[in-house]
C-alpha cells in the first residue's frame, strides 16, 4: 500500500501528460502473471502492472466486468428492470453537476456482476475518443427506462448523481430529461446511523462490510487525473466496485435500521431525509438570479467604507507610536509602515508587545481572532472588527457571489447539504447563505426574482421556542401559543410579575415601551440560552446584567415554568445513561463524551490504581473549583507517579449540546418536511412555483406574477400544516411577496 504506483510526480502538467508519466512508470515495473480466463479454462498470458495488481487484489475482479457492447448493456438494464432494484454510480470530472462531463456509469443488480459502462473515455496519449465507449444516447435511453419503470435506485450521495444525469446529457440530448428519484442513499443512511464519523463510500464500506479494511480512494491511485483518461482495464475495476460497495453497504444499513431500537431513526430516514433529497436537487437546479449591477455598487460602497475605516484605525495606531518606538529592534522590524491590518503577526505584536494586553484564551496566547479581539475594550479594536466585517462583505459576498453565477443558466446554484450540521440542519456553500450577517439586509437583496416572477418567502415564527414548548409540554408556554400571545412577553410577565401588556415592545395604542422591550428581550435571551445551554455568565453579557442578576432570572424562569426544567434535567440525565438524545422525528444525536468519567486516573508505570486511592483522589478533585487549584493538584500527583486526565471540558461541551440537539434537530426536520410538502404539492406545481433557497426556518421561492398571491397563501398553509401530526403546538408562518430577498413587501 505504501508503494502505490499511481502517485503523482507533483508536477504541473496536463492530465494527458500526467497519465502518460504514470502509465510509463507503471509499465517499467510491470510483471507477467498467468491467470485463468473465464472462457473454457483457457490460460491467458497478460501483463499486469503493480498498480493493476493492487486493484485486482483489493477489488474482487471476478465480481466485476466492463461493458463495451450495446447489446450487453441493454440486456443488463433488462435484468435490472426484472429485479426492480439496482445500485448506480457515475464517474465524472467535476464536483459541479452542471458543468461536469460523465466518463461512464456503474451498475449492480442482484444475481449479476457489477459493471462499468464507459461513455466518454479518451486515449490518454492522443486524446482520441475510444471505440469501446457506448454512445451516450444509448445510456440516456436506458436510464429513462429505469425512470419509467420506477426501479428502486440505490445511490451514495444521491443528489449529486441525480443532477449529473439531468445535466450530463445536455446540450446534445436536451430533448430528454432524466429524473431519477432515489430509493436509498447510503451516505444519508450512514449519517443517521452515526453522525460522528466520515460518510464517504469507501470508509463506510470498509468499516461495516469489509472487516475494517478500507478500499483505495481515487486520489490515492490516480491523484486527481480526470477519469476519462484512465485506461479501461483499470477504470472498470475501480468504478464497477463502487456500485458493488454501494449495494453491500445498503444491505448492511437496511438490516441495521430494521432493528427495533432504531425504529425512530428508520422512520426519520424514510419520511424526512430521503424525500427531501429530490426536492433539494430541484431547488439547486432552479438556482437564483443575482442582481450583478447592485452587487457591484455594494462592492464600490464597501470598498470606500473600508478605506475610511482604515484611515480611522491608523489614526488610533499613531497614538501608540511612542510605545512602538520602544520595541526591541527585531520586533519593530517585523512591523510594516503602516501596520498591515491583515497580518496576524503584526497585529499580535501591536496587541501583546506594544499594548501589553493578555489573551483571554490560554491556548492562544498571541491570538488575533475575532473571539479574542472583541474582548478588548479599546476603541481601536472595535474599529478593527468593523474593518474585518467590511472586508468579509466584499470577499465573501458582494465580490464572490457574482462570480458564482453559472454562465449556462445565468443563475447562482447554491449547494445545500442536508447533513451539514450534526443536528440535521442544512449548511450551504457556493455561496454560503447560512452565514450572511443578519444585521446587513443589502447582501440578501442581491438575490432577485426572474423576469415575470416575484419572490415568495415564508419563515416560521418562533419555531425553536415552540418546539421547546412541545418537547417540555409546559402548560403555561403552550397556553400562550394557543392564545396567540407573544411567548417572550408572556414569559417576561410571569418572571417579572408584571401585566402582559407591560412586557411588550409597544403599548396597545402603538407607543414604544422601552421597559417592556427590555423585559421581553431579557426573557428571549433566557429562553434561547436554555435551548443553547448557555450559562448565567454568557446570558448576563447578552442582557447587560451581572451574572447573579441573570442567574436570578433563570431560577425564577424555572420556578414559573417547571416542566421546562424537568425536560432539561431529564435530557441531560438520559444522555448520560444512553449516550445520545433523540428528536421528535427520531433522529439521534450521539454524545459519547456524556458518558466519560469526570476524571481518569492511571499510574505512570501502568500499574492498576488501588480502588481506595482512586476514590480518595476523585473526591479531592471534586472539591477543587478553580483551574489553578486543579492544575496544582495534578502536578502534585504527577510527582508521585499518578496521572489525572480531567474530562470536565468534554463533559461540559457535550452537556451544552444535549437540549440544543433536540430543539435544533426537531426544527431542522420541520423545515425539511415543509420543503417536501411544498415541493411535491400538485397545486404549487400548477402555479409555477419554484423553490430557490432555505436558511434555517426560512424558505424562499418564486412564482409567476399572475399566480404569486395564491402561491404565497398556499406556501404559508403548507408550512404551517407540515408538522401538525407530530408537534402539538401549532406553527405560525409569516409570508412576504417581494422583488428581491429582504426587499420591500409588494402589496397586491
Amino acid at each position: 500500500m505504501q508503494n502505490l504506483l499511481f502517485k503523482s510526480l507533483q508536477l504541473k502538467v496536463t492530465d494527458k501528460d500526467k497519465v502518460k508519466d504514470i502509465i510509463n512508470k507503471a509499465n517499467s515495473k510491470s510483471k507477467t502473471k498467468t491467470v485463468i480466463g473465464s472462457s473454457g479454462g483457457n490460460k491467458t498470458q497478460i501483463a499486469i502492472t503493480t498498480a493493476r495488481q493492487l486493484l485486482i487484489e483489493e477489488s474482487r475482479i471476478g465480481d466485476l466486468r466492463l461493458a463495451t457492447n450495446e447489446i450487453e448493456v441493454i440486456d443488463y438494464f433488462d435484468k435490472i428492470i426484472r429485479n426492480g432494484i439496482c445500485s448506480l454510480d457515475s464517474e465524472t470530472d467535476s464536483l459541479s453537476e452542471i458543468d461536469a462531463e460523465i466518463a461512464g456509469i456503474s451498475l449492480f443488480t442482484k444475481g449479476e456482476k457489477a459493471i462499468y459502462i464507459p461513455m466518454n473515455h479518451v486515449n490518454y496519449i492522443n486524446g482520441e475518443r475510444l471505440l469501446e465507449n457506448i454512445a451516450p444516447v444509448v445510456i440516456l435511453n436506458q436510464l429513462k427506462r429505469l425512470e419509467d419503470t420506477n426501479v428502486k435506485i440505490i445511490f451514495h450521495n444521491a443528489k449529486y448523481d441525480m443532477k449529473i444525469f439531468r445535466w450530463g446529457f445536455r446540450p446534445q440530448y436536451a430533448y430528454k430529461y432524466i429524473d431519477l428519484k432515489p430509493y436509498w442513499d447510503t451516505m444519508i443512511a450512514g449519517n443517521l446511523l452515526n453522525e460522528n464519523e466520515p460518510h464517504n463510500l469507501k470508509d463506510l464500506w470498509g468499516k461495516y462490510c469489509n472487516n475494517g479494511l478500507k478500499a483505495v480512494h481515487f486520489n490515492t491511485l490516480f491523484d486527481g487525473v480526470k477519469f476519462k483518461y484512465i485506461p479501461l482495464d483499470l477504470a472498470f475495476i475501480y468504478a464497477a466496485k463502487d456500485a458493488l460497495m454501494t449495494w453491500e453497504l445498503y444491505l448492511f444499513q437496511k438490516k441495521t435500521l430494521e432493528r427495533e431500537s432504531l425504529k425512530g431513526v428508520y422512520e426519520c430516514f424514510k419520511t424526512v431525509e430521503m424525500p427531501v433529497i429530490y426536492i433539494v436537487a430541484n431547488m439547486e437546479d432552479n438556482g437564483c438570479k443575482i442582481d450583478v449591477e447592485f452587487a457591484n455598487k455594494l462592492t464600490v460602497q464597501y470598498t470606500e467604507d473600508l478605506k475610511v475605516q482604515e484611515k480611522e484605525i491608523y489614526k488610533e495606531i499613531e497614538e501608540y507610536k511612542p510605545l512602538i518606538d520602544l520595541l526591541p529592534f527585531d520586533l519593530r522590524g517585523k512591523l510594516g509602515n503602516p501596520i498591515n491590518l491583515n497580518s496576524p503577526t503584526q497585529l499580535a505584536i501591536l496587541i501583546y508587545d506594544v499594548l501589553k494586553l493578555k489573551s483571554p484564551i490560554k491556548k492562544k496566547p498571541r491570538g488575533t481572532g475575532e473571539e479574542i479581539i472583541e474582548t478588548f475594550k479599546l476603541p481601536l479594536f472595535k474599529k478593527i472588527l468593523e474593518y474585518r466585517g467590511l472586508a468579509k462583505l466584499i470577499s465573501t459576498y458582494t465580490g464572490k457571489i457574482p462570480e458564482c453565477v453559472n454562465p449556462q443558466t445565468n443563475h447562482v446554484h447554491c449547494s445545500f447539504n442536508q447533513k451539514g450540521a450534526k443536528t440535521g440542519r442544512f449548511s450551504s456553500s457556493e455561496p454560503n447563505l447560512q452565514n450572511i450577517p443578519s444585521h446587513n439586509k443589502n447582501i440578501r437583496k442581491m438575490f432577485v426574482a426572474d423576469e415575470g416572477y416575484y419572490l415568495c418567502g415564508g419563515d416560521f415564527s418562533q419555531q425553536e421556542p415552540k418546539v421547546l414548548a412541545h418537547m417540555s409540554q409546559d402548560e403555561t408556554m403552550i397556553q400562550a401559543y394557543i392564545e396567540d400571545k407573544d411567548l417572550y412577553a408572556t414569559v417576561a410577565s410571569v418572571v417579572y410579575h408584571k401585566p402582559y401588556e407591560e412586557c411588550k415592545e409597544f403599548t396597545p395604542d402603538g407607543v414604544k415601551n422601552p421597559e417592556g422591550k427590555d423585559r421581553r428581550t431579557n426573557c428571549k435571551s433566557i429562553i434561547l440560552g436554555i435551548m443553547y445551554s448557555r450559562g448565567a455568565k454568557s446570558i448576563s453579557e447578552q442582557i447587560g446584567s451581572t451574572k447573579q442578576e441573570a442567574q436570578d432570572i433563570i431560577d425564577n424562569f424555572f420556578i414559573q415554568f417547571p416542566k421546562v426544567k424537568i425536560f432539561v434535567d431529564n435530557t441531560i440525565k438520559n444522555a448520560k445513561t444512553y449516550g445520545f438524545v433523540e428528536t421528535a422525528y427520531g433522529r439521534k444525536r450521539r454524545l459519547p463524551d456524556m458518558q466519560l468519567p469526570e476524571i481518569e486516573i492511571r499510574m505512570k508505570n501502568d500499574e492498576v490504581v488501588p480502588e481506595n486511592m482512586a476514590i480518595q483522589i476523585n473526591n479531592e478533585f471534586k472539591k477543587l473549583f478553580y483551574a489553578k487549584a486543579k492544575s496544582e493538584y495534578k502536578a502534585e500527583l504527577r510527582n508521585k507517579g499518578i496521572i489525572i486526565k480531567d474530562n470536565g471540558g468534554y463533559l461540559s461541551q457535550a452537556e451544552r449540546q444535549c437540549v440544543n440537539s433536540i430543539i435544533q434537530g426537531t426544527s431542522a426536520s420541520i423545515t425539511k418536511l415543509a420543503l417536501i410538502a411544498i415541493g411535491y404539492d400538485k397545486r404549487m406545481k400548477e402555479l409555477g412555483f419554484k423553490l430557490m433557497i432555505t436558511v434555517h426556518d426560512e424558505i424562499i421561492g418564486e412564482a409567476p406574477i399572475a399566480n404569486i398571491k395564491e402561491a404565497s397563501e398556499r406556501l404559508g398553509k403548507l408550512m404551517i400544516e407540515c408538522c401538525k401530526d407530530k408537534i402539538s403546538v401549532a406553527m405560525k408562518c409569516d409570508t412576504e411577496i417581494t422583488q428581491c430577498w429582504y426587499g420591500s413587501e409588494i402589496e397586491l
